[in-house]
């Protein structure tokens, strides 16, 4: 488990962007709890709580990712985009960039669940393998399960500047 706080982002060059005061936490043996009350006790000892509007935790959806909502106050969950396009693009079965892996992006963005399921449903219909039947199954149980974290995603993505590095973090901490 890999938490990482930071304050904000700053372009450092053209693409490439550095986390503001970012501090780590990490653990393979803690409970999730544990933890999240270990980045509560530094948010408290370094930010005023009245001051911090809201606190965006993101990630894949995990469960001790989760956890971290109800141990924080003032914080939300926000799905990492980076793992909600693989699950597209496994249950569109290709790219992002044509056919239905675009056109379920697309429905993605525009937070039309319902027009994504039926979307998704018609794939399904289609899918004669059994093995990749199961496996985009899967993706849209994953994608519905984390629908409120999409929600938020697309609720802040442009005014927060939202976007999800840990998978970096993980490789490199």
């Amino acid at each position: 488990k890999l938490i990482y706080v930071y304050e904000g982002k700053l372009e450092e060059s053209k693409g490439r962007r550095v986390l503001v005061n970012k501090y780590y936490f990490g653990s393979v043996k803690r409970s999730s709890e544990s933890l999240w009350e270990e980045v509560l006790n530094y948010i408290y000892a370094n930010y005023d709580m009245e001051y911090l509007e809201k606190i965006y935790i993101q990630g894949d959806g995990a469960n001790w990712i989760k956890t971290g909502v109800s141990v924080l106050d003032k914080s939300i969950h926000v799905i990492d985009m980076f793992h909600l396009n693989k699950e597209i693009m496994k249950l569109a079965g290709g790219n992002l960039e044509e056919g239905f892996g675009k056109e379920l992006k697309e429905l993605i963005y525009l937070g039309e669940l319902e027009s994504f399921k039926e979307k998704s449903k018609e794939i399904l219909e289609l899918e004669k393998d059994e093995k990749r039947f199961e496996k985009k199954k899967k993706a849209l149980g994953y994608i519905k399960n984390q629908w409120k974290g999409v929600k938020e995603f697309l609720k802040y993505k442009d005014s927060k500047n939202l976007g999800c590095s840990a998978e970096g973090h993980v490789s490199h901490v």
